[in-house]
C-alpha cells in the first residue's frame, strides 16, 4: 500500500513539475543513497526510542562503553554498524547476556 502511495504521489508530482529528462537524469543522481540513509536515521531512531523505553540501557557503564566503540569507528562505518544491528535485531533480542562468559575469558 506504501509503495502505491509512494508512486501515485510521484506520478502525481511528474505531471504537475513536467521534468526534461535531463532534470529526472540530475535528480536521479542527486538522489542516490537517499534510501540507505532514510534506512540509517530509521535505525538511530528506534535505537533511541528502546534506550528511552529501557532507563537500564542509559547507565553509564553502558554510555561509556558505546561511546568509545563508536569512537573507533568512522561515521560510514556507524551507518552500517546501525543498518547490520537493525538489520539482525532479532537475532540480538535472543542473546542471552545473563550468561555471557566474562571478558577474557
Amino acid at each position: 500500500a506504501d509503495d502505491e502511495e509512494a508512486e501515485a504521489l510521484a506520478r502525481e508530482l511528474e505531471d504537475v513539475l513536467r521534468l526534461t529528462p535531463d532534470q529526472r537524469s540530475r535528480l536521479v543522481k542527486a538522489t542516490d543513497g537517499v534510501e540507505q540513509e532514510r534506512r540509517a536515521i530509521e535505525t538511530v531512531d528506534s535505537c533511541l526510542e528502546a534506550m528511552m523505553a529501557h532507563s537500564w540501557l542509559t547507565n553509564a557503564g553502558v554510555e561509556e562503553c558505546a561511546e568509545q566503540f563508536m569512537g573507533i569507528l568512522n561515521p560510514g562505518q556507524v551507518s552500517k554498524f546501525l543498518l547490520w544491528t537493525d538489520h539482525n535485531s532479532e537475532s540480538i533480542d535472543r542473546l542471552d547476556y545473563v550468561r555471557a562468559p566474562p571478558a577474557g575469558a
